[in-house]
């Protein structure tokens, strides 16, 4: 039904007595319309989509030397981060105490520390005096 209406609409007089050539070419037309409708349809669809990942996680900081009134400070601070986000930690040292490692998910003695935000982290840093 709909064929025979965009057919009335394009082609001039009686859509029943057209030649087969023209027939034919409508045909194939209206095949590449379908086509094309499916392609865009398609590719909204796959743009609709987001490929950007905003899980977010929590990076947990703590002093492992108590009574240490030492500090960790993140940048950017916060403490819940979206998927791939660096933060930047800084440990932060008061009266003798010096900085000495991380643990947990960060390890090592850099100073400051990065870490990469792929899921819950947890980072203790030591300090010694």
């Amino acid at each position: 039904m709909i064929k025979r209406i965009v057919l009335s609409l394009l082609v001039k007089g009686d859509h029943e007595t057209m030649k087969p050539e023209k027939v034919k070419t409508f045909s194939i037309l209206w095949i590449l319309c379908i086509l094309l409708l499916a392609l865009m349809i398609t590719l909204i669809g796959c743009g609709s989509s987001s490929s950007t990942d905003t899980t977010s996680y929590t990076l947990t900081t703590k002093i492992a030397d108590l009574p240490c009134p030492c500090t960790i400070s993140l940048d950017p601070p916060g403490g819940v981060y979206t998927s791939g986000t660096t933060v930047t930690l800084t440990p932060h040292i008061s009266g003798s105490w010096i900085f000495g490692y991380w643990t947990g998910d960060l390890t090592g003695n850099l100073n400051p520390g990065t870490i990469k935000m792929d899921g819950n982290k947890t980072v203790a840093a030591y300090f010694g005096s």
